[in-house]
C-alpha cells in the first residue's frame, strides 16, 4: 500500500534471485529512478512519523492481533519443567 501511494521504492513479488538483481540494478543504473524513489521516501519518512500520525498504536494493535499470544511465565516454566522431566526419563 505504502508503495503504491509513495513510490519510494521496487516491489518485488517472488523469491528470485533474478528479481531482486534486477531491482537493485534499476537502483544502479536509472539515476533518474533513484533520485525519484529517495525523495518519496522523504517525504514518506516526514509524514508518516510517530509524532504526525496516530499509527503507533493502530501498528502495534494490527501486530499483536496476528501474533500468537505470549506465553505467561507460569506457562513457561511448566513447559521447560516439562521438557526438563522428558530428557530425564529418556535416560
Amino acid at each position: 500500500y505504502l508503495n503504491d501511494k509513495y513510490q519510494f521504492g521496487i516491489v518485488i513479488a517472488d523469491n528470485k534471485p533474478e528479481t531482486f538483481a534486477e531491482a537493485v540494478i534499476k537502483f544502479y543504473t536509472d539515476k533518474e529512478f533513484y533520485e525519484q524513489c529517495a525523495k518519496n521516501a522523504k517525504k514518506l519518512s516526514e509524514e508518516l512519523n510517530w509524532e504526525n500520525l496516530d499509527l503507533k498504536e493502530q501498528i502495534i494493535k494490527l501486530i499483536e492481533n496476528r501474533l500468537p499470544p505470549k506465553p505467561t511465565l507460569i506457562q513457561r516454566a511448566k513447559g521447560i519443567c516439562q521438557s526438563i522431566q522428558k530428557m530425564l526419563t529418556r535416560t
